[in-house]
């Protein structure tokens, strides 16, 4: 026999349709709609996490453009970033992407994923923010591993 507590609860949407067959026309419409609401919740957010991304892979290259028509304010110059530096620059921060990619995907199944997206962005932020204080070569080689530390997982949580 039921208690009169369990009776007195109102039905919701999900208890109602929880009978239903997953093969059914009604189980699939309600499932598309919220597989629509989630992807009109989630998609732009992804979208703009995306687009800084890009934004800031691409900021280095910006940044040596920057100013190259005034003598001694290039990032090139206040940087000494001639010869194979700036190319030593670029890709010293795909080494610990890639190998920091396979632990941030562990590390994905441990804690939740919307945790540790949030400390992808958090740690990626800080560090991108951090690179503003560079003053040297060897300061801007420790900002690009620190990034490329930061951002790994970044493709795979999503």
């Amino acid at each position: 026999m039921e208690s009169a507590a369990a009776t007195a609860v109102p039905a919701t949407v999900l208890d109602s349709h929880l009978h239903l067959d997953p093969d059914s026309a009604e189980y699939k419409a309600i499932e598309r709609r919220i597989v629509r609401k989630q992807d009109w919740r989630i998609m732009p957010l992804i979208c703009l996490a995306y687009l800084l991304n890009y934004l800031d892979r691409t900021n280095l290259g910006n940044a040596r453009t920057l100013n190259s028509d005034k003598p001694g304010e290039s990032l090139v110059e206040a940087l000494d970033l001639r010869g194979l530096r700036y190319n030593i620059v670029v890709a010293v921060f795909f080494i610990p992407y890639v190998l920091f990619e396979f632990p941030s995907n562990i590390a994905l199944k441990y804690f939740t994923p919307s945790k540790w997206i949030a400390r992808i962005m958090v740690s990626w932020g800080i560090v991108t923010i951090c690179s503003a204080a560079v003053t040297n070569y060897a300061g801007l080689i420790a900002v690009r591993i620190a990034l490329g530390i930061a951002e790994a997982g970044f493709f795979r949580a999503f």
